[in-house]
């Protein structure tokens, strides 16, 4: 028992550890963000996309020279 609670006490005053799970918390944020985002932000372009078709498909069916 002796061992394990120094071991734990070492593993807490080891801060290479500390360090490394500060990192992956970063990372995982940066990750998390960066889904969050293109989830906005995908579906809109797709909008944007089709309402640029469509205008572009009306212009070219008005326009007298592609009749």
């Amino acid at each position: 028992m002796k061992k394990l609670l120094n071991g734990i006490k070492n593993f807490l005053k080891d801060e290479n550890g500390l360090t490394t799970a500060e990192w992956v918390i970063l990372a995982s944020a940066i990750a998390m963000a960066a889904i969050a985002v293109l989830t906005i932000i995908i579906p809109r372009l797709k909008t944007m996309a089709t309402q640029m078709e469509n205008k572009l498909e009306n212009y070219n069916s008005s326009d007298p020279q592609n009749q």
